[in-house]
């Protein structure tokens, strides 16, 4: 009997919407609100069925999801916003850095 393999096929997530899988594998999310608030945006019910964890979330929305949000000022206006703030942090820390 041959070996069944079993592949998963992720959702590409469009390029306006690219800084999410790097916010999602970076954990300052976790103590910035408008970060939460924006994974919680993008699918309420499974945001808190995959238990928050971001990473495992992204990889549970839809393509037409996704295409919906790349579409969305709404939605990417808070995106900007939120890497907006995660970059001024990281500019911070590094030239707190710097000094050292």
């Amino acid at each position: 009997m041959e070996k069944m393999q079993i592949y998963k096929v992720y959702p590409a997530i469009p390029e306006p919407l690219s800084f999410l899988d790097y916010l999602a594998r970076n954990l300052w999310w976790c103590w910035n609100s408008e970060a939460i608030e924006l994974f919680y945006r993008i699918n309420p019910a499974q945001w808190e069925k995959i238990g928050k964890n971001p990473v495992a979330f992204l990889s549970h929305i839809s393509q037409r999801r996704f295409d919906e949000l790349s579409n969305d000022e709404s939605f990417l206006g808070h995106l900007r916003r939120v890497k907006a703030k995660f970059e001024r942090m990281f500019s911070y820390v590094s030239q707190i850095k710097e000094f050292d």
